[in-house]
């Protein structure tokens, strides 16, 4: 049985397929690194201020959660907003 010319075998995606698991793939690395810096900032800033800024590690991570929330939805907003200027159908 012969491959079809230009085909190496295998499991192939179509071009959309393939660019939206990327673009999530994307979103799920950055979105993590963006966790990991809001805590180890807490993390440092309550080790700096451990007589002023009476805090739990509890508290340090909700506020983490939440600040990662927000900043993923604001990094997945300019992801949307890139992609709709560039696929807006108006080519020729």
């Amino acid at each position: 049985m012969k491959n079809k010319p230009g085909r190496q075998g295998g499991f192939h995606l179509p071009p959309p397929v393939r660019d939206t698991l990327i673009l999530i793939g994307q979103w799920t690395v950055v979105t993590a690194g963006i966790f990991a810096w809001w805590m180890g900032l807490q993390l440092v800033i309550s080790l700096f201020a451990v007589n002023v800024w009476h805090v739990t590690f509890r508290q340090i991570l909700w506020r983490s959660v939440v600040l990662t929330a927000l900043s993923g939805a604001t990094y997945l907003a300019v992801i949307l907003r890139r992609g709709r200027k560039s696929g807006d159908g108006a080519e020729e």
